[in-house]
């Protein structure tokens, strides 16, 4: 028999053998105050509803990194792209039409996406959050230096969080 675990962490490893490359140049960020807390709709039928920029800063802010801020356009592009994902079983960085994040994120108008995180399970968001701070890859995305804005979306067991400089 699996461990009930191996589907969720299978799909974390997965999700960060695609993430963005590394920036070729550091762009230092002053520190700015934790935005307000930035509830994520999740629809009927998920497993929790969490404060995911107080999770995501907090994760920040622990590392020495500055808090961001939820970006409407980014969220867009989250939520629209779990919800492909949910409703067609497909779980890839690549969306099938060959788009990448950062193709997604410029189609809802923000034009500067650094990374995405994806995953997929039964887990709460605050779940996802502390796996993906436990998977180099991902980890490395939400730590990243330059990143002033982030997306997150949810659609039943498939989550995105894609993240951006503010341009």
């Amino acid at each position: 028999m699996r461990p009930i675990f191996a589907a969720p962490a299978a799909a974390l490893l997965a999700a960060c053998m695609q993430s963005a490359p590394a920036p070729n140049t550091t762009v230092t960020m002053a520190e700015a105050p934790p935005p307000a807390a930035a509830r994520v709709e999740q629809g009927a039928g998920t497993v929790a509803q969490v404060d995911v920029a107080g999770v995501l800063n907090r994760a920040r802010t622990e590392n020495g990194r500055p808090a961001m801020v939820e970006s409407p356009r980014l969220s867009a592009a989250a939520r629209s792209y779990a919800d492909l994902m949910a409703r067609t079983g497909h779980f890839s960085h690549d969306g099938p039409d060959g788009s990448s994040f950062a193709d997604r994120a410029r189609a809802a108008g923000y034009g500067c996406a650094r990374a995405e995180n994806i995953a997929y399970g039964p887990m709460t968001d605050a779940q996802v959050v502390a796996n993906w701070m436990t998977s180099p890859g991902h980890r490395r995305n939400i730590l990243l230096s330059d990143a002033r804005e982030f997306g997150y979306g949810r659609a039943g067991d498939k989550m995105v969080l894609m993240l951006g400089t503010g341009c």
